[in-house]
């Protein structure tokens, strides 16, 4: 399966990712970079996570932002499976998804990262 992470920076993409591989691939910052992907084996079946940069930065230049957007798509050759939009459960109406018909083909998924005392 090849899926491509996006979100807003610091909507949580690379911990995500890294929590979907099983160890630290993706760096975590909040940060302007490129695209990066992992392939790694889990539960039998090859699975590769593009992580993109932030959507709505403002580091980087909208252009870039395509350019990386697109380069995610050949990092997954012959091409995804699934785009995964990663987004703070307070922050969904911020991406335009605000209800109706675009719910009923969206799929949420609420990720709670370790917190060390």
């Amino acid at each position: 399966m090849r899926i491509v992470l996006l979100g807003k920076c610091g909507s949580g993409k690379s911990s995500l990712g890294n929590t979907l591989l099983g160890e630290e691939v993706f760096n975590v910052s909040r940060t302007f970079s490129t695209c990066k992907s992992e392939t790694k084996e889990v539960i039998n079946k090859h699975l590769t996570l593009v992580d993109t940069p932030g959507l709505l930065n403002t580091e980087g230049s909208e252009e870039d932002l395509k350019s990386e957007i697109i380069r995610s798509i050949t990092e997954c050759d012959p091409g995804p499976h699934a785009f995964l939009i990663v987004s703070p459960i307070n922050q969904i109406k911020t991406f335009g998804v605000e209800g109706g018909d675009s719910i009923k083909s969206t799929l949420f998924i609420n990720m709670w990262c370790k917190v060390q005392n």
